[in-house]
């Protein structure tokens, strides 16, 4: 019987719990421009990519100017190389 007194007696002593604080709702978060794309600070720099073994290689464009020219995956496009300036021009393929 003492035992079940003393035991008693601490639970009396303990300090009541606080009660929580409550949690701020957070704000959300800002929505994106470009539909999850990464936003990108200079367009006019790409980089030359080996693919398909190292035999050809890919320079990845823009979605906007993909867009603007309104071409689509699978396009043929017309690519005139010009070794004295060293400049690629791309137009669209046309019979």
């Amino acid at each position: 019987m003492l035992m079940s007194m003393k035991k008693t007696k601490k639970m009396m002593k303990r300090k009541p719990v606080a009660k929580k604080k409550p949690v701020a709702k957070r704000k959300p978060a800002p929505k994106k421009k470009s539909g999850g794309r990464r936003a990108e600070v200079n367009n006019d720099v790409r980089s030359l990519t080996s693919v398909s073994g190292g035999t050809s290689f890919a320079i990845t464009l823009p979605h906007a100017v993909v867009k603007a020219f309104r071409w689509r995956a699978q396009q043929k496009l017309k690519l005139d190389v010009n070794e004295k300036s060293k400049t690629i021009t791309i137009r669209d393929w046309k019979k």
